[in-house]
């Protein structure tokens, strides 16, 4: 099965920003949205992932920054927008990106890698 990168596009206020304008409270229910959305997709979640604080960008971002990322498993990618929808990322008027990740664990690069990194230890 396909794994897809989501990556949640979010409000350019750091995240401990956006946090600390809300009351005990609130910061919960934003931490039960998130929660039960991935409990939500189940076994589709790969690696959960983690948030992001603050972040940089280069090029063309449309205003917003990466609050975050988790690997999901997907049918395709009609499927992975389908998981998409309910994140809390868009309920609060942000966004998810959607990656297609292409498996590159045969490539004589990544051999190389691993290779060198075995060597290394």
């Amino acid at each position: 099965m396909p794994t897809f990168l989501f990556t949640y596009r979010v409000d350019p206020q750091p995240m401990n920003e956006s946090l600390a304008q809300l009351d005990e409270a609130g910061r919960a229910a934003r931490s039960a949205a998130w929660m039960e959305w991935f409990q939500s997709l189940g076994s589709s979640v790969v690696e959960m992932g983690n948030p992001v604080n603050e972040a940089s960008t280069v090029g063309h971002t449309a205003g917003t920054r990466v609050g975050g990322y988790s690997l999901i498993d997907a049918p395709d990618a009609a499927a992975a927008a389908e998981l998409a929808r309910a994140c809390p990322a868009v309920q609060l008027g942000g966004g998810v990106e959607i990656g297609d990740i292409v498996d590159m664990s045969g490539s004589e690069q990544n051999g190389a890698r691993a290779a060198a990194a075995g060597s290394a230890a």
